[in-house]
C-alpha cells in the first residue's frame, strides 16, 4: 500500500482541477503547531443515510489492509495551507486528505505490509494524515456490525464532513470488534476533530497505536500526537515525540480536537478596472503571516461561491478576467494561513460595452478613431466592434493593438474582413451574419467564448491552436492553409470545410459536426496524433459530407466515427475509410454512387447502427480479421441497389442474423465482388430482386429466377418460402386461407394452380409445359439445388388486404414487386451437375433450368460449361418467348438476351452428353448492373442489353416478326454468316427454337429442316436461301422486320421472299414488310412461306494514285491523291499502334478534289501506322495499303514518361521520354494507398492490362536504378 499511496502522492500536484497546493514557496509556511488541541467528552452518534465506501483490497480478506479513494468531502476544506476536496481512507485507522486514484488494487501487485499497518506518524511519506487511531486493525463485515461510511451534512458555509470506521478489530485476534470512531471536518472553521465509542470486546490491554494529524512534511515539528488515550491527554501535543502505544481505548464519547488558528481577514474591499468582462479587486492586508489570499465567486448572493484563484503572500489585489457583461458578481476574499480567515465581502457589476462602428473613413488602420463612429477613441477589448453595420466592407483592417469584447460582421452590409497575418482577441462573442466573411489569413484568432451568424470564417493558421478550442460554431469554418500543415481546433461545426493542398490534422478529443463536412486538397490526418480523435456527426436536420479529391484522390480515413441525432447523414461523393469503430444511433446514414467506404481496421471491427439504418453504395471490408455488424433498436445495414459490396484479403464480414438488405429497385440491383478464400461473409442476409409489373408490357406471367442465397442449415439447398412475405404462391391443396407466415400451406386461389415449379429433363420432346413440375408442401423443406433454375408465376405483389378473386384475375395488371432471398450468401463455387436424357430428338434433349448463384451479375464467358452447347436461353417475359444467347457469336444473340445473367436469374443450358456440368466461380461474377431491355421502357425483369463494338461486330442478320395489334406478342430470330457456319444443323452452332407459351413463333431453319432462334450458316454467296417459319396462333395484321443488315458483306444486296404472295422486296430499301395471317387459310402461316435470297452488288470505289503519311517535330502529315474524276464515296482514314487494332482518325466526303490531306496532333513514339477506306454507295469497302511512320518527338511532362488513354477501360499504355540501360519498374497504388500492382519492362514504353481492376482512382509510379521517375494519377472506368 505504501507503493499504491506514494503513486497517488505524486499525482497531487498534478491534478489541479481537485487539489491545489498552495504556500510551498511562499515567504511564510503553514505550521501544524498553529492547531490548538481540546479534549472533550461528548455522545458518539453512529452515521445514518451515510455512503459505504467502496472496498479495495490487496488479498483474499476485503475488511483488512483495504483502502477507499477518491471520496468527495463536498466542499472545499483547507489543511495547512491547501484546499482539498477528496478524502482516502484505510481500515489501518487513518484518513489522508487529496487522494485521486482511478486504478483498483491489484490482488497480487502489493504485499499487505505497504498498506501502513504500522503507525509512523513521524516519518511516513504519504501525507497529510489524520489518524484517530493508526494501527493493523481490521474491519467487521458490512452488512453484519460493521461499516465504512462518510456523509455530508449542513448548508454552506457550514457544512461538516463525517467519515465513520464502526466496529474496528483493535487486535485481530480478539472474537469481537474492539472500537468505533469518527473523522469530522468542519468547513468554517477548517477544525478536524475525533470521536470515539468502544466496542463490545473486552481486555484489549495495551495496543500499538498513534493518534494524531501530520503535515506535509516529515520529521520533527510535522505532526501533533497524543500521548494517550483518557480524557485530558498532554496539551499542546508533542510534535517531536510520538507515542506509539496507547494502554487502553478511548471513552466512549470521548472527542479531540484541533482547531487552526486563524490569520487576520483583509479589509476595505474596493473594485477598480472594471470593464465588460474584467475588474480588479483591491483590499488591505491586515494580516503579517499568511501564506497569500483566497478569491471565491458568485453571480447571486446566496451563492453558491466556487473557487477561483489564490494570491502570493502580501497581495493586496487581483484581476479577473473572462466575466460576462452587464453582470454582478459577489466576491469573497480570505487571507490563508493554515485555514481560511473570516471572509471579506463586496460585489461589483460589470459595464455593459460600448459599441465602435467601422466607418473606414481615413484608412485600414484600426487604431485610427476617425475610421470609427463614435471617433473619439478606437475600441479596446472590452467594447463591442461592428464591421458592415454602416458601409459595405471588402477589404482588409491593420489590426495591430485591435481586440473586442464582441465583434459583429455584416448583418446590414455584406462584409468581407481580412486580417492578413495579423492576430485578433474576441474575448466573448464573434457573430459573422450570413454573406459574411472574416478571413484570418494566417493570423490567429483567440479569446472567443461563443458565435453567433451564419457566414464564413476562414483560417490559415499553422500554430498549434489555430482557432480555440472546444467551442461550438455557428457559422461555417474553413481551413483553407495551402502550405504548411495546419490543425483543426477541436470544436463543435456548424459547416466545416477544408480546403488547400496542406495536411489538416486532427489532434485532440472528438469534433463534432452538427453540419455539413467539405474536404479536398491535402490529407485530412485523423489517424496520426491526438490518440486518433473519433469524429461525430450530430444533425438534427438533413447533413452532407462530402470530400473531392483530398490526399490525392485518396480520400478522408476516420478512427471512429458516430453519428447521432436524427438528421439523415449523406455521402455525396469521395473516399472514405474508418479504421476505428462505426457507431450511428440518430437519423439514416447514406451513400450516394461517388461515395466510396472502406473499413479497413487491421484488427477486429465493430460497425454498430442503432438509429434509422445505415444505406451503403459502394463499400469495401479489409485489413484482414472480422468486421462485424451490430444493431440495437431499429438499426439496420443495407447495400444500396446501385452498390457493390467487396471483400478484401483474409477478411471476415459477420453479418449477424437479418441485419443486412441487398437491395434492388427497377433500375438496380446491389451486387457482392468477387470473394476469394479465406474471405467470407458470416451469417443471414435479405437479398432482394424486383420484378417489373404495373404494365401492359411486363405482364403476368412466367419468369426464370435463382436465388442467391442457401439456407442456413443446408449448404448446398435454398428453399423459396421467404417469396411469399411478397408474393402469392398457390398450388393444391390450399385449405382457403391467405397466409404469408406458413410454409405448410399454399395461398388459396379459384383454380388452384402452381406458383412454383422444377423443370424436368427427362421429359421427352421439346421444352413445354409438361417439363414443369410443381414442388410440393412444405415451403422449407422443398428446396432446390444452389445453381439451380425456378420456373415462376408472376402476378405483381401480395395484397393482404384483398382477399377477393380478382387478384387471381387474367385481366389485373400484376404490380411492380420486390421479393427478397433470405439465408446464408453463397460463396465459392457451385457446380450443378446437368441432366442428359437421349430421347433421339438432338434438337430437344438436354435442356436445364440453372440459375445465377451469386448476389452479383455473372458473366456467361467467364463460365467454363462441360458438355453443353454455347446457347444459353432466358425467358422473355413480354413476349413470353425465349431469348437465346450465342457465346461463339455474341452479336447474333436473340431479343435481350446478352452474355450478363442478374442476380436472381434462372436460364436455361443444353447438355449435349452425361457428365456436363456447369462451373459457377467467383470469378464470373462482374459489377454492371442490367436495367433494360431493346426498345422497352421502363425496364422489364432480369434482361440485359450489352453492345459490341462496331469493329467486331459479326454478319448477322435479324428478324423480328410482331403482331400490329399487340406490342407485346413478338419473337426474334438471328441468321450468322460465317466461315465456320454450318448450313446443317449443328447444337454446338445453333440454337434450336425452344417456342414458349405467346401467341407469335418465329424461325429459320437450317437445310435439314431443323426450327432455329440462332442459325450459324456459312458465308453468303449468290446462291445463299434460308427458309422461314412465321407462325401466329392468332389471325391478324403482322410485320416482319429486317434489322442489322449493315452489317452483312456489302457485295450482296437482301431480297424477302413471299411465296403465298408471289412477292419479293429489297430490304435495304424496305426493312419492314407487312402481311396478314388468317387461321382459316393454312398457306398464310406454313412454312416456307418466306424466305431470304441475296444478289450480288458492284464495287463503286476510286483509284488511289498516293497514299503517305510523313512525320515532323509534334505531328504527323497524312495524306492521299486519287484519279479524276472522283467518285462518290466515304473516306475514313484510320491508325493502328500495332497494325492489328485500328480506329478512326478522320471522315471525309468525296468532292471534287483529287488531294486530300489530315494532320494526327497525337502520334505516339514509335510505329504508327496509317490506312484509308473507301466507302462506295452501297455500303462496300475498300482498304488501302498501311503506311508506317516511326516518330519520336512527343513533349513530355517533368516526371520524363506519358500515360494515355486517361480515362482507361482496358489497356494503359505508358511511353519514356528516353531508353534505359536498366529495368523501369511500375508500381500501381489505389486510394487507400494498397500498393495493388508491381510490374517492370525494358526499353521505351509498355501497356497494362487494366480490364478486371475496380472503377476508381489509381496512381502508377515509376522508378529506375533506384530513382522516382514521377508519378501520375488516372481513373479506371
Amino acid at each position: 500500500m505504501k507503493t499504491f499511496l506514494h503513486l497517488c502522492y505524486k499525482k497531487l500536484v498534478l491534478l489541479t482541477g481537485l487539489v491545489i497546493v498552495l504556500g510551498i514557496n511562499s515567504v511564510f509556511a503553514q505550521l501544524i503547531t498553529n492547531y490548538t488541541f481540546t479534549p472533550s467528552a461528548g455522545t458518539f452518534t453512529a452515521l445514518s443515510g451515510a455512503t459505504q465506501a467502496n472496498l479495495e483490497y490487496p488479498g483474499t480478506d476485503k475488511y483488512d489492509e483495504s483502502v477507499a479513494n477518491f471520496l468527495s468531502i463536498g466542499f472545499d476544506f483547507w489543511y495547512m495551507g491547501v484546499r482539498y476536496n477528496t478524502i482516502s481512507a484505510s481500515t489501518n485507522g487513518f484518513l489522508r486528505l487529496g487522494v485521486d486514484n482511478t486504478n483498483n488494487v491489484s490482488n497480487s501487485a502489493y504485499p499487505s505490509t505497504l498498506y501502513h499497518p504500522t503507525n509512523d506518524l513521524t516519518n511516513d511519506g504519504d501525507r497529510p494524515i489524520l489518524a484517530p487511531l493508526w494501527d493493523d486493525l481490521k474491519l467487521s463485515p458490512v452488512g453484519a456490525s460493521g461499516s465504512w461510511s462518510y456523509l455530508t451534512t449542513g448548508t454552506a458555509p457550514n457544512r461538516v464532513f463525517t467519515f465513520e470506521f464502526k466496529n474496528m478489530y483493535w487486535a485481530k485476534s480478539l472474537a469481537n470488534p474492539a472500537i468505533s470512531f469518527q473523522v469530522i471536518l468542519s468547513e468554517m472553521s477548517g477544525e478536524v476533530r475525533f470521536i470515539y465509542n468502544q466496542g463490545i470486546a473486552t481486555g484489549s490491554g495495551t495496543r500499538s497505536a498513534s493518534i494524531g494529524i501530520t503535515g506535509l512534511g516529515t520529521g520533527s515539528s510535522s505532526f501533533l500526537s497524543l500521548d494517550g488515550t483518557g480524557t485530558n491527554p498532554t496539551s499542546p501535543p508533542s510534535s517531536t515525540t510520538e507515542t506509539t502505544i496507547l494502554s487502553t481505548r478511548p471513552a466512549n464519547g470521548q472527542n479531540y480536537t484541533f482547531l487552526p488558528s486563524l490569520p487576520n481577514a483583509p479589509t476595505n474591499l474596493t473594485f477598480t478596472g472594471v470593464y465588460g468582462n474584467a475588474m480588479t479587486l483591491n483590499w488591505t492586508d491586515n494580516s503579517t503571516d499568511e501564506t497569500g489570499f483566497v478569491v471565491y465567486q458568485a453571480t447571486n448572493s446566496l451563492g453558491p461561491y466556487t473557487y477561483v484563484a489564490t494570491t502570493a503572500a502580501n497581495a493586496t489585489s487581483y484581476s479577473a478576467t473572462g466575466l460576462n457583461t452587464n453582470a454582478v458578481y459577489y466576491w469573497r476574499v480570505f487571507a490563508l494561513r493554515e485555514t481560511l480567515s473570516t471572509a471579506l465581502s463586496a460585489s461589483q457589476a460589470t459595464m455593459g460595452p460600448l459599441v465602435f462602428d467601422w466607418n473606414g473613413s481615413v484608412s485600414g488602420v484600426a487604431t485610427n478613431p476617425q475610421n470609427w463612429t463614435p471617433n473619439t477613441r478606437y475600441p479596446y477589448t472590452n467594447d463591442v466592434i461592428r464591421v458592415g453595420n454602416q458601409i459595405p466592407f471588402t477589404n482588409s483592417i491593420t489590426p495591430t493593438g485591435l481586440g473586442a469584447y464582441d465583434l459583429i460582421l455584416g448583418g446590414v452590409q455584406t462584409t468581407y474582413l481580412s486580417f492578413g497575418n495579423s492576430s485578433l482577441n474576441v474575448s466573448n462573442t464573434l457573430t459573422i451574419n450570413s454573406g459574411s466573411t472574416l478571413d484570418m489569413g494566417t493570423g490567429q484568432l483567440t479569446g472567443v467564448r461563443q458565435t453567433t451568424g451564419t457566414g464564413l470564417l476562414k483560417t490559415q493558421t499553422l500554430s498549434p491552436n489555430t482557432l480555440p478550442s472546444v467551442i461550438t460554431w455557428s457559422f461555417t469554418v474553413q481551413y483553407n492553409s495551402g502550405s504548411s500543415a495546419q490543425v483543426v481546433a477541436q470544436g463543435i461545426y456548424a459547416d466545416l470545410i477544408m480546403s488547400g493542398d496542406a495536411v489538416k490534422y486532427f489532434i485532440n478529443g472528438t469534433s463534432t459536426i452538427a453540419g455539413n463536412w467539405s474536404s479536398s486538397g491535402g490529407k485530412i490526418d485523423l489517424t496520426t496524433y491526438g490518440g486518433a480523435p473519433p469524429i461525430t456527426f450530430n444533425g438534427t436536420a438533413a447533413q452532407t459530407i462530402k470530400d473531392t479529391g483530398s490526399n490525392f484522390g485518396a480520400g478522408v480515413v476516420f478512427n471512429d466515427v458516430n453519428f447521432t441525432n436524427a438528421g439523415t447523414k449523406t455521402f455525396i461523393a469521395g473516399n472514405y475509410g474508418v479504421i476505428g469503430n462505426w457507431n450511428s444511433t440518430g437519423g439514416k446514414v447514406s451513400f450516394e454512387k461517388n461515395a466510396l467506404l472502406t473499413f479497413n481496421k487491421g484488427s477486429a471491427q465493430t460497425i454498430n447502427d442503432g438509429g434509422n439504418g445505415v444505406f451503403f453504395n459502394n463499400v469495401t471490408f479489409s485489413g484482414g480479421f472480422t468486421k462485424t455488424f451490430t444493431v440495437s433498436g431499429s438499426g439496420k445495414f443495407a447495400v444500396d441497389s446501385a452498390g457493390v459490396l467487396t471483400m478484401g484479403p483474409s477478411t471476415t464480414l459477420a453479418a449477424g442474423t437479418n441485419l443486412l438488405t441487398l437491395k434492388s429497385f427497377e433500375n438496380n440491383t446491389s451486387s457482392v465482388a468477387a470473394i476469394t478464400l479465406p474471405s467470407k461473409i458470416t451469417g443471414t442476409v435479405y437479398v432482394e430482386r424486383f420484378m417489373k409489373g404495373n404494365n401492359d408490357k411486363a405482364r403476368r406471367g412466367y419468369r426464370l429466377m435463382s436465388s442467391p442465397i442457401h439456407d442456413a442449415t443446408m449448404t448446398a439447398n435454398y428453399n423459396i418460402f421467404n417469396l411469399k412475405k411478397n408474393m402469392y404462391i398457390t398450388g393444391s391443396p390450399d385449405n382457403g386461407a391467405l397466409d404469408p407466415t406458413n410454409p405448410a400451406i399454399f395461398d388459396t386461389s379459384p383454380n388452384h394452380n402452381p406458383t412454383i415449379y422444377r423443370y424436368n429433363e427427362p421429359v421427352a420432346g421439346g421444352v413445354s409445359q409438361n417439363d414443369y413440375a410443381p414442388i410440393p408442401l412444405p415451403l422449407t423443406t422443398n428446396t432446390f439445388k444452389v445453381g439451380e433454375g425456378v420456373y415462376v408465376f408472376f402476378r405483381g405483389a401480395r395484397t393482404l388486404t384483398d382477399g377477393t378473386v380478382s387478384r387471381f384475375s387474367t385481366q389485373v395488371k400484376p404490380e411492380d414487386n420486390i421479393v427478397a432471398f433470405n439465408g446464408v450468401l453463397n460463396q465459392g463455387p457451385y457446380s450443378p451437375t446437368l441432366s442428359y436424357t437421349n430421347t433421339g430428338n438432338a434438337a430437344a434433349d438436354g435442356f436445364n433450368l440453372v440459375g445465377n448463384p451469386y448476389a452479383s451479375t455473372i458473366d456467361l464467358t467467364s463460365v467454363a460449361v462441360t458438355n453443353t452447347t454455347n446457347i444459353f436461353y432466358v425467358l422473355n417475359p413480354s413476349s413470353k418467348t425465349f431469348n437465346a444467347y450465342n457465346k461463339t457469336t455474341p452479336a447474333s444473340s436473340t431479343g435481350d438476351a446478352t452474355q450478363f445473367i442478374a442476380s436472381g436469374q434462372g436460364f436455361f443450358v443444353k447438355a449435349t452428353n452425361t457428365n456436363a456440368t456447369v462451373p459457377f466461380t467467383e470469378s464470373a461474377k462482374v459489377n454492371k448492373q442490367l436495367v433494360s431491355g431493346t426498345g422497352i421502357t421502363p425496364p422489364k425483369l432480369l434482361m440485359g442489353l450489352n453492345g459490341l463494338p462496331k469493329d467486331n461486330e459479326p454478319q448477322i442478320m435479324k428478324f423480328l416478326f410482331q403482331n400490329n395489334t399487340d406490342e407485346n406478342a413478338v419473337d426474334d430470330i438471328s441468321i450468322i454468316f460465317s466461315d465456320s457456319g454450318k448450313a446443317l444443323y449443328d447444337q454446338m452452332e445453333d440454337a434450336s427454337d425452344m417456342g414458349g407459351n405467346g401467341t407469335t413463333f418465329l424461325s429459320s431453319f437450317s437445310t435439314d429442316n431443323v426450327k432455329l432462334a440462332i442459325n450459324s450458316y456459312p458465308l453468303i454467296t449468290k446462291d445463299t436461301k434460308i427458309k422461314l417459319s412465321v407462325i401466329s396462333t392468332l389471325s391478324g395484321d403482322f410485320n416482319l422486320v429486317a434489322s442489322n443488315l449493315t452489317s452483312l458483306d456489302k457485295k450482296f444486296e437482301a431480297y424477302l421472299v413471299d411465296n403465298y404472295k408471289v412477292d419479293t422486296v429489297k430490304l435495304s430499301a424496305q426493312d419492314t414488310y407487312s402481311f396478314k395471317v388468317d387461321r382459316s387459310v393454312a398457306a398464310t402461316y406454313t412454312d416456307g412461306r418466306f424466305e431470304v435470297i441475296f444478289i450480288e452488288k458492284p464495287l463503286v470505289v476510286n483509284t488511289l494514285l498516293n497514299f503517305y503519311a510523313t512525320g515532323v517535330t509534334d505531328h504527323v502529315n497524312v495524306g492521299w491523291k486519287t484519279e479524276s474524276p472522283t467518285k462518290q464515296v466515304l473516306f475514313t482514314l484510320e491508325k493502328s499502334i500495332d497494325q492489328v487494332n485500328f480506329y478512326p482518325l478522320a471522315t471525309f466526303a468525296s468532292d471534287a478534289r483529287s488531294v486530300y490531306d489530315f494532320v494526327d496532333k497525337q502520334p505516339v513514339v514509335g510505329h504508327n501506322y496509317y490506312r484509308l477506306i473507301q466507302s462506295d454507295v452501297n455500303g462496300q469497302l475498300k482498304f488501302s495499303n498501311i503506311v508506317d511512320v516511326t516518330y519520336s518527338g512527343l513533349t513530355f511532362p517533368a516526371s520524363g514518361f506519358i500515360i494515355y488513354p486517361v480515362p482507361v477501360n482496358n489497356k494503359l499504355n505508358i511511353v519514356l521520354n528516353k531508353t534505359y540501360d536498366t529495368e523501369t519498374y511500375v508500381r500501381v497504388i489505389d486510394v487507400l494507398g494498397k500498393v495493388v500492382l508491381n510490374t517492370s519492362f525494358t526499353g521505351i514504353s509498355t501497356s497494362i492490362d487494366f480490364s478486371s481492376f475496380s472503377v476508381g482512382v489509381y496512381i502508377v509510379e515509376l522508378t529506375n536504378a533506384n530513382k522516382t521517375l514521377g508519378r501520375s494519377k488516372f481513373i479506371k472506368q
